[in-house]
């Protein structure tokens, strides 16, 4: 058995708990393999708007709109989410900034 963790900025955190002001972090135990997909889903079961948040819901594929940042390596979309989780990792869900 493992863990990993999550980790999701205020915007993020306040869909999985209304009462976070700041920065949320999920830790989540492993057994076997588990796919960054798995592990999502795993914590959106429960949560609605969370999983309206990430995921494109015609799809059920991760929205356009998020980064998937593992141990401070960014994850080329759409492919991040079938990536394998092994004891320790760590994931970051960040909103795609754009501007001018």
């Amino acid at each position: 058995m493992g863990k990993v963790i999550l980790k999701v900025p205020p915007f993020f955190a306040s869909i999985l708990d209304p009462k976070s002001s700041g920065w949320f972090i999920v830790e989540t135990e492993i057994a076997g393999k588990i796919t960054i997909r798995n592990l999502l889903i795993e914590i959106a079961a429960n949560k609605p708007e969370f999983r309206q948040a990430i995921f494109n819901p015609d799809e059920g594929i991760l929205n356009g709109q998020i980064d998937i940042i593992l141990n401070q390596k960014f994850l080329p979309f759409p492919h991040a989410l079938d990536t394998d989780l092994i004891d320790g990792d760590i994931i970051t869900l960040l909103p795609v900034l754009s501007g001018g």
